[in-house]
């Protein structure tokens, strides 16, 4: 399964190691992680030399090529709000929300009290509730 893993580049970064965790957990189940520039220590470096618009467009693009789209939410950003929005208002694609307990007072409301059915929000503890949650739904 092709997948869009959604996380923060201009955002709070403090849960990378989680991220960067389900990104193996599902690479581990033969899943290929298309954003995987997200999750690199210099990501936003990494992405200065293109102009907002090759972003979108790539971005965009990406989104109608992948299976699914992960996001883990914890670090909120507005283009994570925007890939979720974009993928649930104009595909039939899965969505999965992944938050960490104690952001819950940061993240939308809108977000997490998402009940769309092809919408799955899932607030975790540690990785052992991620690798289950994974396990489940992968």
């Amino acid at each position: 399964m092709r997948i869009y893993f959604a996380y923060t580049i201009r955002g709070d970064k403090s849960q990378i190691h989680i991220a960067r965790e389900i990104a193996n957990m599902l690479k581990e189940k033969g899943h290929h992680i298309m954003t995987e520039i997200f999750l690199s220590d210099n990501a936003e470096d990494k992405e200065n030399h293109l102009t907002p618009q090759e972003i979108f467009d790539r971005d965009v693009k990406w989104l109608h090529e992948c299976d699914v789209i992960v996001s883990e939410v914890s670090g909120s950003s507005f283009g994570i709000g925007y890939e979720l929005g974009y993928v649930l208002g104009s595909t039939n694609k899965k969505a999965f929300i992944l938050y960490h307990k104690n952001a819950e007072h940061k993240i939308s409301r809108m977000a997490i009290g998402n009940t769309q059915k092809n919408c799955t929000v899932f607030a975790y503890s540690d990785l052992n509730d991620l690798k289950n949650f994974i396990d489940k739904h992968f």
